[in-house]
């Protein structure tokens, strides 16, 4: 069984199924969900990016 939230996007046309940035929405959610970041920096070998609240790692690596 999948933990994992599925997420859906509304494009408005065909093209943009290739340049819309997905990645970025959801470190967005991500960072949402887990209540914003903390002031700790994440603990992925060279990212210097601030881990997520109540975590060690950032929502690129979470």
């Amino acid at each position: 069984m999948n933990k994992f939230p599925r997420r859906a996007f509304k494009l408005k046309d065909k093209t943009e199924f290739f340049t819309h940035g997905y990645q970025e929405v959801i470190e967005t959610l991500k960072i949402s969900e887990k209540g914003g970041l903390s002031d700790k920096e994440c603990l992925q070998k060279g990212c210097s990016n601030k881990a997520l609240l109540n975590c060690y790692l950032c929502a690129k690596h979470y």
